[in-house]
């Protein structure tokens, strides 16, 4: 990958849970030695697609756009999938997206 390649988390997290699904790597730490990564690398990527709301799921999933790609990075969207209170997480992504929007 050279430096121009902008990383969609999604579907580095897709590939995780479907490693993840795939038998005799049900554990994170499987997934991760599998992919050369930590298992908390695994955690994190792979609660992005248990935490965010799927309609945003959905639209970074399908996204080329390099400069969404550059902004809603997993470090980025990592500490809005830990709040715990749905309506909070969402409030959160919303502030996100309209960052993203002033950008």
């Amino acid at each position: 990958m050279n430096g121009c390649e902008k990383i969609n988390p999604i579907l580095v997290a897709r590939r995780f849970d479907q490693q993840y699904r795939t038998p005799g790597f049900n554990t994170y730490s499987a997934v991760a030695d599998r992919f050369g990564v930590t298992r908390p690398v695994v955690c994190y990527y792979l609660a992005l697609l248990h935490r965010l709301p799927p309609d945003f799921i959905d639209w970074l999933e399908s996204c080329s756009d390099k400069r969404a790609l550059a902004f809603f990075t997993e470090s980025r969207l990592r500490p809005i999938a830990r709040i715990a209170d749905t309506d909070a997480r969402q409030r959160h992504l919303q502030n996100l997206c309209a960052q993203y929007q002033e950008r």
